[in-house]
């Protein structure tokens, strides 16, 4: 698995393929961001989960599809960098 670092902001950020298998994300702000997957290679129109700082997201935890990151729309965060491992 290799590392990545992705920026992300409060626009949907695709952070792995559908393919990608393994996957881990973690970030490292004090503040929370939201992730979530989709069928096809289009921006989720839904709010993501919720992760805080510390959280592990696997593909055991979030599941198939396109995995997708942003800041939280309503927190304070509006730009981020995540690390993907792959």
């Amino acid at each position: 698995m290799a590392t990545s670092n992705i920026a992300i902001t409060k626009t949907w950020t695709k952070v792995a393929e559908d393919t990608d298998d393994p996957v881990l994300l973690t970030f490292r702000l004090a503040g929370s961001l939201e992730v979530a997957t989709t069928s096809t290679d289009v921006a989720p129109t839904v709010r993501g989960h919720r992760v805080s700082h510390g959280d592990s997201v696997t593909r055991l935890v979030l599941g198939d599809g396109f995995m997708w990151a942003r800041c939280a729309p309503d927190g304070p965060i509006a730009n981020a960098v995540v690390e993907v491992s792959k």
